[in-house]
């Protein structure tokens, strides 16, 4: 089966932790989770999801070793927390080409992939692009983000000189053609005459209303993500009952209504009797689909799904967050799609079920069912304390100081769990306060008149200007290709001239501006003041943005010598597809000296003028912050020797993380039928080493109804196993 999307751990299938909601670790609420994590050994290898260029290789905060890769067309991949990158930024890469290897670097509790898909900056659910089964076997290039040079910003000259055709991204789903006609709903509700057995009303449509004969236990299975609630029960073959796939069914208890769905399969044994599973209408939002939509809520997202599928919904809580999408997916993961981004925008979460017949969405705050669990009312649980994974009782945490060269490292810890269970640790490695950057560009430029060092004055220039020591790199390595620092290099075929090598009317503008200074055009200071007049006229507004951040914004606050230079040759230099590859390398290697050679305040060792270092806050536009969207730790404005602080961290780690993990499923519960997915119940259970008294989540249910008596088995949720919410 052709794909364009390839597996990135051939052989590993295991997701610990897929995409949506999950508990926060530190703020004990739900947060997004903006990828899914594979499970591995460390050292496994890992593999390019799709061609495209590196933009991104190296560390990066909570996420560790990170490789971003960029496919175009506004896709971008994430690979995190590997133990040894094997690429570099700025590399193009083939799809299945080796990237790098499995680890547990940055905030990670265990060998795994944090492995995200992304466009235009929005984390989506990678199941919907790349299953396990996908190889290279079965690999086409083609699709949208298939461009393995991952580059499609060019200048005027080369879109008026390609003669190549040219395609459109695709932003909307047109219907062309239909053959058939689609079936009305068939949803109705079912009736029949003396069909009440011990409270139980089961019943079946085909050419007229069954009420057959039911053996043994009739089981509903629901659950709180996304997923057909299940009906399964066992009649016996009696003379004249004729029942068939995609009949309807539905079951009253006690004249409530608890399930309505259809027939998908059954089973006939050498006693006749007949073994029968159905689903509800959440099973028709199974099969893949492609839609798009524009300025429609989660809520409208249902009602679009449901008039496609013929199905029937009832009530829809107002979700109020509009989206626009293009989706390639399983309707159900469109909706999951839908409910993580209204998450995200500051909505609530909401419970998407079928309620018998109609599909529903509910806030979960109105889910809760006033039942109570106890020693009482339950057969059994089982309760599990392990400290396994996940638990720790000493936080070492390592900072790189890049003004002393030393790596500091803090430690906190307990003495009492360790006595007991003995040092399990968790490590941290934060970023170094020399990357930290400067929000959006302010500062008095220095004067650098008569400085012989063009190189390291150029540098103290861009830095007193707001520019981090990476941005500043960056913007050199571009200049050196251009000029070779000579604010008189002129290209004898074109006429650009300077730093830069303006041309045409920028040239001009440079001209005049010399002019307006009284200081002739070749003037270090004049063309510095020059190139800062244009960042800051045209380069701070959203034209010529990275990622919606304004270039001169970026370059302020950008920690990456790779991502600077990258950014500036795309957007102010304009480079075009085969400019970049062409000359990037060289570009970049220059880009990575000056970095070497004056970050850290280290130019002012070659000047004679007396240069502050810029105060400096930090960036709030980085990479995906992992507070939000790896349910991880923001640890990248922690400043070196901030003791109180990494200290006030390390006591958060170690609140959070030293204790035992619980889970805890309850079996034998006197049922009710308003338990369903997705409803809050209160429990209270004392389960030896401690006394659960809260209200917690039903992540999933059994039902079973057997001669009169109803019983539910509970698999509950709390905040990582406290049961507090």
């Amino acid at each position: 089966m052709a794909t364009t999307w390839i597996w990135p751990l051939p052989g590993y299938t295991r997701v610990g932790s897929p995409f949506g909601m999950r508990m926060h670790p530190i703020q004990h609420v739900m947060k997004m989770h903006s990828g899914q994590d594979i499970s591995a050994p460390s050292g496994t290898p890992i593999y390019a999801s799709r061609a495209g260029r590196v933009s991104h290789a190296g560390w990066s905060g909570g996420y560790g070793n990170l490789v971003k890769i960029d496919h175009g067309d506004g896709y971008e991949t994430r690979y995190a927390h590997q133990s040894k990158i094997a690429v570099k930024a700025g590399q193009q890469v083939s799809a299945a080409q080796l990237i790098g290897y499995v680890g547990s670097t940055g905030l990670s509790t265990g060998p795994h992939l944090h492995f995200e898909v992304r466009r235009n900056g929005t984390a989506l659910n990678p199941m919907s692009f790349v299953k396990a089964s996908h190889s290279l076997t079965g690999y086409t290039s083609t699709g949208s983000g298939s461009s393995a040079a991952g580059v499609d910003d060019y200048s005027a000259s080369d879109v008026a000189n390609d003669t190549t055709p040219q395609t459109k991204p695709i932003t909307t789903v047109t219907s062309k053609l239909t053959v058939g006609k689609s079936a009305a709903s068939r949803y109705k509700e079912l009736t029949a005459l003396d069909s009440v057995i011990d409270g139980y009303e089961l019943l079946i449509q085909n050419d007229k209303v069954y009420a057959p004969i039911v053996l043994n236990d009739i089981q509903l299975d629901q659950s709180r993500k996304n997923t057909p609630s299940s009906l399964t029960f066992q009649v016996l073959k009696s003379e004249g009952l004729d029942i068939q796939e995609g009949n309807a069914v539905s079951l009253k208890v006690n004249g409530q209504k608890v399930f309505y769905g259809y027939i998908f399969s059954k089973k006939r044994n050498e006693l006749n009797a007949i073994t029968v599973k159905c689903y509800d209408q959440l099973r028709y939002l199974k099969s893949k689909d492609t839609i798009s939509y524009t300025d429609k809520t989660y809520a409208d997202l249902v009602k679009i799904l449901a008039d496609s599928y013929q199905l029937v919904y009832g009530d829809l809580a107002d979700t109020k967050h509009k989206m626009t999408k293009i989706e390639e997916c399983s309707p159900l993961e469109m909706l999951s799609n839908a409910s993580d981004e209204t998450i995200m925008n500051g909505g609530e979460m909401y419970i998407f079920y079928d309620d018998f017949g109609k599909l529903t969405l509910k806030a979960l705050k109105d889910m809760l069912v006033p039942i109570m669990i106890t020693e009482d009312t339950a057969m059994g649980y089982e309760y599990e304390t392990t400290i396994d994974s996940g638990v720790y009782n000493r936080i070492k945490i390592a900072q790189d100081n890049g003004l002393t060269g030393e790596r500091e490292t803090y430690v906190i810890q307990d003495e009492d769990s360790q006595a007991r269970w003995g040092v399990l640790q968790h490590y941290i490695k934060l970023q170094s306060e020399t990357t930290s950057s400067a929000p959006t560009g302010g500062g008095t430029p220095a004067d650098i008149s008569g400085e012989a060092n063009t190189a390291a004055a150029i540098f103290a220039y861009l830095v007193s200007c707001g520019y981090t020591d990476a941005g500043a790199a960056g913007i050199m390595g571009n200049m050196f290709a251009e000029s070779g620092l000579s604010t008189t290099a002129t290209n004898p075929s074109s006429g650009a001239y300077g730093l830069c090598q303006w041309l045409g009317g920028r040239k001009t503008a440079l001209k005049n501006y010399a002019a307006g200074q009284g200081k002739p055009m070749s003037d270090l200071q004049t063309q510095l003041g020059f190139f800062q007049k244009e960042m800051t006229e045209q380069y701070s507004g959203s034209t010529w943005s990275v990622n919606g951040v304004p270039l001169r914004t970026y370059l302020c606050r950008v920690t990456s010598v790779q991502d600077a230079e990258y950014w500036f040759l795309r957007k102010f230099e304009r480079g075009s597809a085969a400019e970049i590859r062409q000359s990037e390398p060289k570009r970049l290697s220059k880009a990575q000296g000056y970095f070497n050679s004056f970050s850290g305040g280290k130019y002012k060792n070659y000047l004679s003028g007396n240069y502050g270092t810029q105060t400096r806050e930090a960036s709030q536009t980085r990479d995906a912050s992992p507070t939000t969207q790896d349910g991880k730790i923001d640890t990248t404005s922690i400043k070196n020797g901030d003791e109180a602080t990494i200290t006030a961290l390390g006591k958060t780690l170690l609140n959070y993380y030293n204790r035992k993990q619980r889970r805890l499923s309850v079996t034998g519960c006197f049922g009710s039928v308003y338990v369903r997915g997705g409803s809050c119940i209160y429990v209270k259970l004392n389960l030896g080493d401690m006394v659960v008294n809260n209200v917690m989540l039903v992540e999933q249910v059994t039902h079973h109804f057997n001669d009169g008596v109803h019983t539910m088995d509970l698999k509950l949720s709390g905040v990582r196993g406290e049961f507090n919410v």
